[in-house]
């Protein structure tokens, strides 16, 4: 019988090990978060049409079908997507986007709610981002932590409007930040 090297040991532990793990690989809470097959089940305003699935404009092509994003435009009035999704409120989320405008100032907002159809977003805080390029894809990153009585989240996209060609929004995520905590990140290199 021979014995397993060093190295061969280090790669089983390394492959092996996160899969036994339920919080060694985050998962997306949200439904379509490529708009591959389409914008369902995401809540569009306003919905005259503005708001729409667009294979033209894709961040990296990621996804399982036709690639493509969803595409808010409005120029002359604020125009959103946004996804109701329960929560755990012990737990502290990362939420992330990927946003095209020729303008800066496109939103990325995380609301909470306690109703199951998330229509209370106004009792609680939210944490938001706001994209500072333009005429290039940008990240927009927040870390989220419900606050006491959320149930609920509500993650949204938004263009505020006042930007010819409106907004495209792809590869959103809303994940728990508990991948993060165990402290076996190392440091940053720079």
């Amino acid at each position: 019988m021979r014995a397993w090297s060093r190295k061969n040991c280090l790669v089983a532990i390394t492959i092996f090990v996160p899969l036994l793990s339920g919080e060694a690989i985050a998962q997306n809470l949200l439904k379509n978060p490529y708009f591959d097959p389409g914008i369902e089940p995401w809540g569009i305003f306003p919905d005259d049409g503005r708001v729409f699935w667009d294979t033209g404009m894709d961040h990296h092509d990621v996804g399982s079908t036709a690639a493509a994003s969803v595409h808010l435009d409005t120029a002359d009035t604020e125009s959103f997507a946004a996804q109701c999704v329960p929560i755990d409120r012990n737990v502290t989320y990362v939420a992330s986007t990927w946003v095209y405008a020729a303008c800066s100032g496109m939103r990325f907002y995380v609301f909470w709610a306690s109703n199951d159809d998330c229509s209370d977003t106004g009792s609680f805080d939210n944490v938001f981002a706001r994209s500072s390029t333009s005429n290039a894809w940008e990240n927009l990153t927040v870390a989220a932590t419900p606050p006491a009585g959320a149930t609920e989240a509500v993650v949204t996209l938004v263009n505020p409007g006042g930007c010819s060609n409106g907004a495209y929004f792809d590869d959103v995520m809303f994940e728990s930040q508990a991948i993060f905590a165990d402290g076996f990140e190392g440091e940053a290199l720079e």
